[in-house]
């Protein structure tokens, strides 16, 4: 075999090792942007990443019809299908471990690869009947890839809604929370049913173990630390809130059960108002920290029931998974 053959083979493969390398680097940069976020929402992701998924495999069909845009769509494609990866083995992990419920972590994952296998056998048996009935037809077999997506996209959404997990992220908290207060069933099945997979807005609003000055802005920002420390007393946590969220700073030695009555505090913040302007006087930053006082005491009155409720329904209080941040600080009590 001539050289010249050999380079012309490797010019020839250029394109496949472009979309390759760029799947694998959109990998790389999907993990370093929202690694840490994974266990926060096993549900979310579990789900994108079939979305993802059938982008890529979506971008692929479009692709022979734009042959001036193969290569950027072939590439984006296969950086979709990386993504999927990643966001399917991190979430994998935590769904085998809520069906493992006699600590058989590695019977379930046998049992799932196995059924996984299954799966993918019957499907390729299926897919060889409908590749011969669509024969040569780029239209139906563009029509069924439609509607066999669809039909996918359907089961997984069903089957994510149907997961009762007992860990407690964001979301789970804040409807616990909620659910307590008013009195009404705080089971998994019923958390469940209300939880959003595809839009959360509430969940961002509670920001835990953020830094100082992302709490504490403007002229007042020392006075409101002050104060908001003060209703905060006996507290392993400073609230305040500003705009439409509640931050809070986080004492060292900041253990879960800290982290929950935190979160609490700042849940029972929000339910008794959306949005607070900035302060701008003396006056504002004591109205604001009577709410935040107002607040701590609904807190301490309900954390008994909320915990009640945790023990009773089965939620893992061991198991939080709230989106805190990295950042402690210490006071003087």
């Amino acid at each position: 075999r001539s050289p010249s053959r050999g380079l012309g083979d490797v010019y020839k493969r250029q394109p496949q090792v472009l979309r390759d390398g760029f799947g694998m680097l959109g990998s790389l940069i999907f993990a370093f942007c929202v690694g840490s976020r994974f266990d926060g929402g096993v549900k979310e992701w579990r789900l994108f990443a079939d979305l993802i998924n059938d982008v890529g495999l979506s971008l692929d069909m479009v692709a022979p019809l734009l042959p001036h845009r193969v290569l950027l769509l072939t590439s984006c494609g296969a950086m979709c299908k990386t993504m999927c990866g990643v966001a399917a083995g991190a979430t994998r992990a935590s769904i085998t471990a809520h069906f493992a419920l006699r600590d058989n972590l590695a019977d379930v994952s046998t049992k799932e690869g196995a059924q996984e296998t299954a799966v993918s056998l019957v499907g390729l048996l299926v897919g060889l009947a409908l590749a011969r009935a669509v024969h040569l037809s780029h239209a139906r077999a563009r029509l069924l890839f439609a509607l066999l997506t669809a039909v996918h996209v359907l089961a997984n959404y069903r089957g994510v809604r149907s997961l009762c997990l007992c860990s407690l992220n964001a979301q789970r908290a804040a409807l616990l929370v909620d659910a307590v207060a008013n009195g009404a069933p705080a089971d998994r099945a019923a958390i469940a049913r209300r939880e959003r997979v595809l839009r959360w807005p509430v969940a961002s609003r509670v920001l835990l173990g953020v830094r100082l000055g992302d709490a504490f802005r403007g002229p007042l920002a020392g006075l409101a630390l002050a104060a908001a420390a003060e209703a905060c007393a006996g507290e392993r946590h400073v609230l305040w809130a500003e705009g439409g969220r509640v931050r809070a700073l986080l004492r060292d030695g900041c253990e879960q059960a800290d982290m929950l009555r935190a979160f609490v505090h700042a849940r029972l913040l929000l339910r008794a108002r959306t949005r607070w302007p900035p302060v701008a006087s003396a006056a504002d930053v004591r109205e604001r920290c009577t709410e935040v006082a107002a607040a701590r005491a609904e807190m301490c009155a309900l954390l008994p029931r909320l915990l009640d409720s945790v023990r009773e329904h089965g939620w893992s209080a061991l198991r939080l998974h709230l989106g805190e941040g990295a950042h402690r600080y210490s006071w003087e009590a």
